[in-house]
């Protein structure tokens, strides 16, 4: 009779999947925290779900809460960053100050430029996958201009996978559009660019509505998509921020980016903000047809894989229409590459 086998003891002796939250105890990093650790998970191997705040009351509070929940993830209190990141397949960074009345962009970067570049330091110094497979994903705003920090600190054969989350915009254009058309479908509208007001270049020439729509209609939807956060903190009467849909944003792309860490796929396809590395293909083709040799980071349609980027699809460059290509491009390309230099000289 065959003895049967013991699963638990077979996924002890496999190395833990592991992803990490800094900035768990925030209001993006909570429910996001919530989302991880309520996740189904394509592997027998442990999973583990560190959290790390600053704010170690809230960080005690929000592990605990969440390790009463009968689920396949493990949640621990990280109490140190080195702690945090030294075993991490991923980390996504929350951490930081939202904007305050009062407080000037560049108040903000430099507040949390210095939140970013301390935790640059910390996966430089204590990382164990840093240089083979570690993603890094960044929310903490201004990303045009934190990704550059964080990459400063970080050996550049690891910035292909270091990622700026613009999913929201996406999440924001498909929806936003299906409200317009009273639909239950969810169009994939592509976002380029950045991920800050201007910078955001919805793509909604790409939709098989869009001759339905008029210019009032369009202009509408550019104009939410790029200043939706706006919209949130009005709604909420400045006692908070797009919390909830941003955690959701970002749950998404970890669920895209999972099976590829566990080396269950080759690769996966998705939109993010990242660095052009000339070795990328793809990179120098976009930045010719987009005329600006020396644009450095970007929001495209790109393909990765367990080593990182290694293709950026500028093809979403060709079937813009006019208005996309001559009005909306330029102006934000203009931003961007000022928001990415505040970044670099930091």
């Amino acid at each position: 009779m065959p003895v049967p086998t013991n699963t638990n003891a077979n996924a002890s002796n496999q190395p833990p999947l592991t992803l990490t939250v800094i900035g768990a105890a925030g209001g993006i990093g909570q429910s996001l925290s919530l989302l991880l650790k309520t996740s189904n998970y394509p592997t027998t191997r442990p999973v583990n779900v560190n959290l790390f705040d600053v704010n170690t009351t809230g960080l005690n509070g929000v592990a605990t809460d969440l390790s009463h929940m009968n689920t396949q993830a493990n949640v621990k209190a990280c109490h140190s960053l080195q702690d945090a990141v030294t075993d991490a397949d991923l980390i996504v960074i929350v951490a930081g100050v939202p904007r305050k009345p009062g407080m000037t962009r560049d108040d903000l970067f430099n507040i949390n430029a210095g939140i970013i570049k301390n935790i640059a330091t910390n996966i430089r110094q204590y990382s164990r996958n840093l240089d083979t497979s570690l993603f890094t994903l960044l929310i903490s705003n201004p990303v045009n201009s934190l990704l550059p920090v964080l990459n400063n600190v970080l050996p550049s054969h690891a910035h292909s996978r270091c990622l700026g989350i613009t999913n929201l915009d996406l999440i924001r254009a498909s929806e936003f559009l299906s409200e317009l058309l009273d639909t239950q479908e969810k169009q994939n509208i592509p976002v380029i660019g950045g991920h800050s007001g201007n910078t955001i270049v919805p793509c909604f020439s790409y939709s098989k509505d869009y001759a339905k729509l008029s210019k009032d209609q369009i202009d509408s939807l550019i104009h939410r998509v790029q200043y939706g956060g706006d919209e949130v903190v009005q709604a909420k009467n400045g006692q908070g921020s797009a919390t909830l849909s941003m955690a959701f944003a970002a749950f998404k792309v970890i669920q895209l980016l999972v099976p590829l860490v566990l080396k269950k796929i080759d690769y996966v396809e998705g939109a993010f903000y990242l660095e052009l590395q000339n070795d990328i293909l793809g990179s120098v083709k976009l930045r010719n047809l987009l005329n600006e040799p020396e644009l450095n980071y970007f929001a495209a349609p790109c393909k990765i894989n367990y080593t990182g980027t290694y293709l950026i699809d500028y093809s979403i460059i060709n079937g813009l229409n006019q208005f996309e290509k001559d009005v909306l491009l330029p102006k934000a390309i203009d931003e961007l590459k000022g928001n990415a230099q505040k970044g670099e000289r930091y």
